[in-house]
């Protein structure tokens, strides 16, 4: 029983984490490969993106 309940929670943290990553990266502004100094700046910068990262 203590496995089925791992999976599942496993599964559901997986979810929600990329539901809060897509929520963050939409409201982000357009981050470009050229650009890794600004990229790295804006990742570090947005709390939300890391916790669903």
């Amino acid at each position: 029983m203590n496995g089925i309940t791992a999976a599942f929670t496993a599964t559901a943290l997986y979810y929600l984490g990329f539901a809060v990553f897509k929520l963050a990266a939409d409201r982000m502004a357009v981050l470009r490969g050229n650009r890794i100094l600004h990229m790295i700046w804006t990742i570090l910068g947005n709390w939300v993106f890391l916790i669903g990262l």
